[in-house]
């Protein structure tokens, strides 16, 4: 009997102990589930530290985002390409702008000196256009504004090589402000040079003529291949002191190499 007696007092011993864990435990839950109460201050407090550590991270990204992309745009070079060709001028002043089917070039003016048998004597000079090419180019219009210092009369002058290939110029024009044209024969349809004046004062081979190989428009142009060094095409025309003028021609080479042009206008 004292054994069930013992059995018994350790069974409810056993009981009572883990009915006081159980308690515990309860009461510990429910001690914090006081805090987890959507109206508690433990409660509210985390949820606004939570939106404002959000906040301030949102901040933070759009900063360093907005940083990132001036930076990145900053840094992207342009595509447009434009070449710019240092020319020059004694005395005159001419503005120039090149218009072109598949290439934009601007010059600016410096003085440019040109002296042989085809060109001595000028008195003013001032250089439109110098090209020095390593590819094909197809045909192409050039269009520049010049003003006329104290002069009455003006020559036009185009020094071409091309050693492998040829030059084709077509279409040369020089009007006034009222739109008068003052050259004869700009566009080579005479079949003839004409009032044009041919020079070759180094007796190259494969010099300029008139041809029917590669007009631009009509069934004529001029066609150079001078070899090792350039020959001169030119036409004068009347100019008024201080006047502007607009000069236009169209240009084409089929090389790849060792081609120049080099165009001018003086007095």
């Amino acid at each position: 009997m004292n054994t069930c007696v013992s059995d018994w007092s350790i069974a409810q011993s056993t009981n009572l102990n883990k009915r006081d864990s159980t308690e515990q435990k309860s009461i510990s839950v429910w001690k914090f589930c006081r805090y987890c109460s959507l109206n508690s201050s433990f409660f509210k407090g985390l949820i606004l530290g939570i939106l404002t550590f959000g906040l301030v991270l949102a901040v933070v990204i759009t900063l360093w985002l907005t940083s990132d992309r001036k930076t990145t745009i900053a840094n992207v070079p342009s595509t447009n390409t434009i070449l710019t060709t240092s020319t020059t001028m004694a005395i005159s002043t001419a503005t120039t702008t090149t218009m072109a089917t598949s290439t934009t070039m601007t010059t600016t003016t410096t003085t440019a000196t040109i002296s042989n048998t085809c060109t001595g004597g000028s008195t003013y000079t001032t250089q439109l256009l110098y090209l020095s090419m390593t590819s094909t180019l197809s045909w192409t219009k050039y269009t520049f504004n010049y003003t006329a210092p104290n002069i009455l009369s003006a020559k036009l002058t185009f020094a071409l090589r091309n050693d492998p290939d040829f030059w084709y110029l077509d279409d040369v024009s020089v009007t006034n402000s009222s739109g008068n044209q003052l050259l004869s024969n700009g566009n080579f349809e005479q079949g003839i040079l004409g009032n044009w004046i041919y020079c070759n004062p180094n007796s190259a081979n494969y010099s300029g003529a008139i041809t029917s190989n590669y007009p631009r428009t009509g069934s004529y142009s001029y066609e150079d291949g001078s070899v090792g060094s350039s020959d001169y095409l030119s036409q004068t025309f009347a100019v008024t002191p201080n006047s502007k003028y607009s000069i236009k021609f169209w240009l084409s080479s089929g090389s790849n190499s060792s081609s120049f042009a080099f165009v001018t206008i003086s007095s």
